[in-house]
């Protein structure tokens, strides 16, 4: 059992004033060159659960929650926090007698990381709340959804995502960040330095629908003029993705010519992710397994059946099983086909699988060569991965899962992305110098095709630089 002296370590605010000074987190994130401003969680008397993966800094958004909570007044005894890292055997009965120690203080603000270590911690949220122990202060717990949704039906719970940034929140945190650090590792030049600046004012409103795509031709034609410093941009975002660690870890390579950070990025982020695959129950082997054959065959369709018999001797199940638990943890979407003939997801046509994020799919290679994405075919095919994830974004959270409005479709030819809200929008991926008119299916009537420079609004389809488009993608309320 988790003793009594590990608990009061985690709250040192009960016995210092000046503990940020010595929190492991916020002192990586005050040495950190790029520092991320994320959207604030209101702070009231209900439970607010954060999901997002491991990497992306859930732990170190709490700290700052508890921090301001202090400059604010709050009194430090107030506030507890608890990591369900330490549980020693991630029981449900341990992480009870740990959380009743806590809620037997004077506990008003409880904070608890990572929850998804305790399997079937749904059962434990819904314990406190219908106890009444969690009424009248503020919950904030990190973790997984996976396996809530049944322990926790109509109960009044916050959900919020804490996801790495997308493009254009990596260009608004950019612009908070133009210190010399950043500015040496990106080879900003002055007049550059200056457009960035702008970005914040310049950039277009956010859209929701892709008709509205059509009203902003004037904002786009306004912005084309940044095009320049806007794709070296995401050249870099390409590289590192959205995760800080990433980020940083990819700055301080570039500023220093010494690639020790990113090995050690490397290292730390697979330890991290055998430990919670571990921790879960499932083999890690199966899991780095699948792992591999999903970045061999990026923005290929296949089914699982497939996978099987080509790659992993496992059954069908196993496999699906597999895949699950690696979605619930955030590393990978899958993507289903749609069916127009029975206006339905096509469950058991081929799927797309895409990992989170860029950096996962060439993390070891970034060590061999600074110029992987010299390779058209593969840079083609990790901007259709992105747009997935940026895609997946403007609708997905814990009611609205990613197969009710995000698809492909094909027969003999395929659209990228079929979007479905309220009508049916495809969007195809084409980064390339000559670009061709999308194939056409009857049961779609707007199509918008991603560019690598051209910006062209004809009446059957709109030609977009990827780029652009994806500055103009505003996440759904509730990511953070």
């Amino acid at each position: 059992m988790v003793e009594i002296k590990d608990i009061l370590e985690q709250n040192p605010w009960w016995r210092i004033k000046n503990w940020p000074e010595f929190d492991k987190h916020l002192l990586t994130l005050k040495d950190s060159p790029f520092q991320i401003k994320r959207e604030k969680i209101p702070v009231k008397n209900n439970v607010s659960l954060i999901y997002g993966p491991r990497q992306v800094g859930k732990t170190t958004f709490l700290k700052l929650m508890i921090k301001k909570l202090i400059e604010e007044k709050i009194s430090p005894e107030n506030i507890a926090y608890f990591s369900c890292d330490t549980l020693v055997t991630n029981k449900r009965e341990e992480f009870r007698e740990a959380i009743n120690f806590l809620l037997n203080r004077e506990t008003k603000y409880l904070f608890i990381d990572e929850i998804s270590n305790i399997k079937d911690w749904g059962i434990e949220i819904k314990y406190f709340i219908d106890s009444g122990k969690f009424e009248s202060i503020g919950v904030f717990v990190t973790g997984s959804p996976f396996g809530m949704k049944e322990y926790l039906p109509g109960r009044k719970i916050n959900h919020f995502y804490l996801m790495p940034l997308t493009f254009r929140e990596f260009l608004i945190n950019l612009t908070l960040n133009l210190n010399e650090k950043v500015k040496m590792a990106l080879s900003l030049k002055e007049k550059e330095i200056e457009e960035i600046k702008a970005f914040d004012k310049l950039l277009p409103p956010l859209i929701y629908n892709f008709a509205e795509l059509k009203s902003l031709k004037k904002n786009l034609k306004k912005i084309e003029g940044y095009s320049a410093i806007l794709e070296k941009l995401f050249y870099v975002y390409l590289l590192t993705g959205g995760f800080p660690s990433v980020i940083n870890s990819f700055i301080k390579y570039k500023t220093e010519k010494n690639k020790a950070h990113l090995l050690e990025e490397i290292k730390t982020s697979k330890e991290r992710l055998i430990d919670s695959i571990r921790k879960s129950g499932k083999n890690e082997g199966i899991c780095f397994q699948l792992i591999n054959s999903i970045k061999k065959r990026l923005s290929s369709r296949y089914s699982f059946t497939e996978l099987k018999e080509t790659e992993i001797d496992l059954s069908k199940e196993t496999i699906i099983n597999y895949l699950n638990h690696l979605k619930s943890i955030f590393l990978l979407k899958i993507i289903y086909a749609y069916d127009f003939g029975k206006r339905e997801v096509g469950w058991k046509k081929n799927k797309k699988i895409y990992l989170l994020d860029p950096f996962l799919y060439h993390e070891e290679k970034i060590l061999e060569t600074d110029n992987i994405l010299a390779d058209e075919g593969y840079l083609s095919k990790i901007i259709e991965s992105i747009t997935a994830i940026n895609l997946s974004y403007l609708k997905e959270d814990f009611f609205s899962p990613l197969e009710t409005f995000l698809f492909f479709w094909y027969n003999a030819k395929e659209i990228d992305f079929v979007i479905d809200n309220k009508e049916m929008f495809a969007i195809e991926v084409k980064f390339r110098k000559k670009v061709d008119k999308s194939y056409k299916i009857s049961q779609i009537k707007n199509y918008f095709t991603l560019t690598k420079n051209l910006l062209k609004f004809d009446k059957e389809e709109i030609f977009i630089p990827v780029f652009l488009f994806l500055i103009l993608l505003k996440n759904k309320e509730g990511y953070l």
